[in-house]
């Protein structure tokens, strides 16, 4: 179906940074908090070519599109669905940047993607002695002690926006731009950038970068139970054994109920800050889901 309102477009494109900060109109200020202006030039900052990083990249169904894994979109559960099948025999196959036209993107809202982002991150669960004991804790509340661990970790989230508000760009998630971050020495993972706060637009600037053959792109929002495009072919595949097929009714997260618990009571308690947190990191994420959504209803 044809737009000409290039916000909801879902005509051929071919230029990301085109698509992105001229006709979406996102705010390059924004994605320089995150080092945008460092990565773009600094090929070793591209997460889609990083062979340490190899659970991201996309899976192409047929020739009919290309669904983008990546950090806090369950790209675990499809890869792990797909992992041990006869992948090319379904339909399915892997690669690091996507081979269709149609490119799927799976998202959550971003304010909770970043909190989420936070309990799984380096910082919040390995300490210089191994793996954190408040992050054990969170799997083990018992009667007695869940108001003590409730609000240790309230207040180290609550510490963590802070510092990211106060700081104003992404050096308060870790350095974005060391070099030598694969090679940190176990117990020091705090002072590096976690990837789990990647904001999607960066990372589908990153992967279609250097693409030059027309695609077009189309949302597949993951908060409303998805039903489309890779989940249904997965359930309809004649070839998937059934106990694969199934891991989709039990799809799990990497924070479990406890922590999710503590990110709401977080974020209804505040939502001043919640604000500031998107006029500051998520505002442009926010405007592009905005445009995948609408492709979604118009495909």
């Amino acid at each position: 179906m044809a737009n000409d309102d290039p916000h909801t477009s879902l005509n051929w494109l071919h230029d990301i940074h085109e698509f992105l900060f001229t006709d979406i109109g996102l705010d390059v200020n924004q994605s320089n908090r995150y080092g945008f202006e460092y990565m773009k030039n600094n090929p070793y900052t591209d997460p889609w070519n990083n062979k340490q990083l190899k659970s991201i990249g996309f899976v192409n169904f047929r020739n009919n599109y290309s669904h983008m894994l990546y950090w806090k979109s369950g790209h675990s559960l499809i890869k792990n669905i797909l992992e041990g099948t006869h992948q090319v025999q379904n339909g399915f196959s892997r690669t690091s940047h996507p081979i269709n036209e149609t490119i799927v993107i799976p998202y959550k809202d971003p304010v909770d993607k970043f909190l989420s982002a936070y309990f799984t991150s380096y910082e919040f669960k390995e300490q210089l002695d191994g793996w954190s004991s408040l992050w054990y804790a969170t799997g083990n509340v018992t009667q007695d002690n869940v108001t003590e661990i409730t609000e240790r970790c309230y207040n180290k989230l609550d510490a963590f926006v802070d510092r990211c508000l106060t700081n104003g760009e992404a050096t308060a998630m870790g350095n974005i731009g060391d070099p030598q971050w694969e090679n940190t020495p176990p117990g020091k993972y705090s002072n590096r950038f976690d990837h789990h706060f990647y904001p999607i637009h960066i990372l589908l600037y990153q992967a279609l970068r250097n693409r030059t053959d027309r695609f077009k792109l189309v949302g597949l929002n993951l908060d409303f139970g998805p039903d489309s495009f890779i989940y249904h072919d997965i359930k309809v595949s004649k070839d998937i054994p059934q106990e694969r097929k199934d891991m989709l009714l039990t799809r799990t997260s990497a924070n479990n109920n406890f922590l999710k618990m503590v990110s709401q009571k977080w974020k209804c308690a505040n939502l001043s800050k919640v604000d500031q947190v998107i006029q500051m990191y998520l505002l442009n994420d926010y405007k592009l889901i905005e445009v995948l959504d609408k492709n979604a209803i118009l495909q």
